[in-house]
Order: structure tokens, then C-alpha cells, then sequence
């Protein structure tokens, strides 16, 4: 990629009158080399559109009928004349900063074809709530997401791979793609909070507030890992994973489920001293003095005088002498 390629910024429209704000942020970018695909996903029916905002062309594509979220997805990228692409709901904004800063991460060693930021949240009043999204965790394409569509950049290379929208999913259907696109490249994380995300918006119910509707979210999930069911099991056999929520539970108090988690962790990566000391600490705290005193042993033996390791060490100690 070079400093100036072409960047299309991909509205899916449904006519709002947030679609105003939507474009007004694209025509301030700081990158200068940009232009704006919206499609009419309301169908016909879609009012006309200035062909450029301030120094942005704008093309408007009006389909013979209303399209599904994924239709409209897969009908901006085919119509897009760029070598990256980032979308943007027309009741979504942007800082000005947003393209140029995911320009600047793709361009940086080594190459990746999809980069992300965090998104600042907004509430219903337009004020901000929060801050959404952060680094590539693979088990989080089967869950939550870890980052708001607006949020990447992605090359349109992956196009030629074969990746699309799957029509399948009336929502959740951008963590479908993300999935997808994981499979052919790896993902960039930028510590910033460039895109604008208003989650409370919408009708899809794939947002927050009155946008939330859980029992839409959840079937849209549970066909998402029916879909993806062996790179779930797959990633749900990972060390990274089994720790992850051993040490969520075990933080929790949850000390018995920590364990389900922990002593596949330790199976999984035997030597690592991180979880064997984790699951020491939930066996000890399920009774399991002896059985704590063990791992704990084990632990030093591979690193030797480890504070942490010596100090649950005499606490599995001290219970087996009060036993």
C-alpha cells in the first residue's frame, strides 16, 4: 500500500438524518486521498445525494429493493474503487483522524491487511458513555466481538479470497466477517479511540440501551458458533483461553468452576508456572491442601525461590497443619 491509495469509506444508508452527520465526518479527514460509497439500503425510496462533500466524491447506489444488512455489506464493498475500505452506519461518525490513523497502521512492518482502533461510545443524548473495543483475542470472535465495525480497516484483497458478508445473519454479521478475514491475515490494534460509535441508535438490536434486544443477539450467536463449531473447539482448547477464565473465575471467588478451567490449562501447557500457580491457588481454596502443596512444588522446582510460589507454598503449608 502506498501513502495515498485510495481509501472508500462504506455507508450503508437507510435514509436518517444522522446520514448528514455520517458524511460531514468523512469530508473531514485528514487523509486526502478518500472517497464515499453509500448504498441505499432502504431501497428506492432513498433521497438523492450531492456527488462530493467538501472535497470527498460521494456515490450513491439506490438497488431496486430494500437490502438485508449482509446485502447492503457485500453492495458497498463490490461497489468500492479503493485498495482499503472502512465502513461507517450513517448513524455512526468519525474523528478526523480516523482514516489517516488506520492508514499509518497498515503501513507499518509487518504487513497486515486489517487494522483496528478502539470507538468512543455516545449515549441517546449524543454525550459520551464509555470506550468500546481492544486488541485481537481470538475467542472473542465467538462472543462479544472485540471491536466496532467502523473501527478497521481493511484491505480489499481480502475480496479476492473469497471473503463476503454471509447472508445468513441479519445481525452480528460483521463478527462473521471478521472471522472470515481472520483466516487470511493478520489484525493490527491502535491504542486510539478514533471511531464514533452511537450504540443506542438503530433498530437492529445488536447495540445498547434501547438498541439491545438479547434474545435476537443471543440466536444470532449461537448460529455464528454453530457456524464456526471447530474453530470454537479449537479455541476454546487453547491454553490462552483456559486461562483467561480460570483466572476470571478464581478472581471471582468462583474458586470450584476455576478449576474446570485451570487443570486443562496446566494439561495444556505443563511447564507454565503462571498456571500451575493458579491452580494450586484454587485448590486451595476448595480444600485440596495436599494436593495445592504439589503443584505449588512443582512450580519451584521449575523456578526456584519465585515469591509468589514461595508464599502459597506455607500458606497450602500452614493448612495442612491446621488439618
Amino acid at each position: 500500500m502506498s501513502s495515498s491509495a485510495l481509501v472508500s469509506v462504506l455507508v450503508r444508508s437507510m435514509d436518517r438524518p444522522t446520514l448528514a452527520r455520517a458524511l460531514a465526518a468523512v469530508a473531514a479527514q485528514t487523509y486526502p486521498n478518500i472517497e464515499a460509497v453509500v448504498v441505499a439500503a432502504c431501497g428506492p425510496g432513498h433521497l438523492p445525494l450531492a456527488e462530493s462533500i467538501g472535497p470527498v466524491p460521494v456515490r450513491l447506489i439506490v438497488p431496486e429493493t430494500r437490502l438485508l444488512r449482509s446485502h447492503a455489506a457485500n453492495t458497498c464493498m463490490e461497489n468500492a474503487r479503493g485498495e482499503w475500505l472502512v465502513f461507517l452506519d450513517d448513524d455512526d461518525a468519525m474523528a478526523p483522524t480516523h482514516v489517516q490513523t488506520l492508514v499509518d497502521a497498515v503501513l507499518a512492518p509487518p504487513a497486515v491487511r486489517v487494522a483496528h482502533t478502539r470507538a468512543t461510545l455516545f449515549d441517546a443524548e449524543g454525550r459520551e458513555s464509555g470506550v468500546f473495543g481492544g486488541p485481537r483475542v481470538p475467542w472473542l470472535h465467538f462472543e462479544c466481538g472485540f471491536f466496532q465495525p467502523g473501527a478497521a480497516l481493511f484491505a480489499r484483497s481480502l475480496l479476492d479470497d473469497g471473503v463476503r458478508f454471509d447472508p445468513e445473519f441479519d445481525i452480528l454479521e460483521d463478527m462473521d466477517f471478521w472471522i472470515q478475514c481472520a483466516r487470511h491475515t493478520g489484525f493490527r490494534f491502535v491504542e486510539a479511540a478514533t471511531s464514533y460509535y452511537y450504540a443506542e441508535s438503530g433498530t437492529s438490536g445488536a447495540g445498547l440501551g434501547s438498541n439491545a434486544d438479547q434474545t435476537r443477539t443471543s440466536a444470532a450467536l449461537a448460529r455464528l458458533r454453530r457456524k464456526w463449531a471447530q474453530d470454537v473447539a479449537a479455541t476454546e482448547r487453547s491454553y490462552d483461553y483456559l486461562a483467561h477464565y480460570g483466572r476470571d473465575l478464581l478472581a471471582r471467588g468462583q474458586s470450584e468452576s476455576a478449576l474446570t478451567y485451570l487443570v486443562r490449562a496446566v494439561q495444556a501447557r505443563p511447564g507454565q508456572v503462571d498456571a500451575l500457580n493458579m491452580y494450586g491457588v484454587a485448590l486451595l481454596r476448595t480444600g485440596a491442601a495436599q494436593q495445592a502443596f504439589d503443584v505449588f512444588s512443582e512450580g519451584l522446582r521449575l523456578i526456584p525461590n519465585q515469591p509468589q510460589l514461595l508464599m502459597n507454598l506455607d500458606l497450602a503449608r500452614s493448612a495442612l497443619a491446621r488439618s
